[in-house]
């Protein structure tokens, strides 16, 4: 089941690049997120590339699938991620 989102601009010289807050959040928490995330841009925008030191393996994120297993066998034993 999908939850409704808001996407949400948090830097006004890239408007493409939105976070998601959960639809469902009270209006004030809502807000208070949004003023939050806005506020502390510099640490929400950007990617790996412009942090030094940052080990690509921490970051790094693969789907556990074993390319040897039919995809369609996965996902009728529900072993697809």
């Amino acid at each position: 089941m999908k939850r409704p989102f808001f996407k949400v601009p948090i830097n006004d010289s890239h408007p493409y690049q939105v976070v998601k807050i959960s639809a469902q959040l009270p209006p004030q928490i809502r807000v208070d997120m949004i003023n939050f995330l806005c506020e502390n841009v510099e640490v929400f925008k950007g990617s790996y590339e412009s942090m030094p030191g940052i080990d690509p393996e921490i970051i790094s994120h693969r789907r556990s699938i074993d390319p040897t297993v039919n995809a369609e066998l996965m996902m009728q034993n529900g072993t697809l991620p």
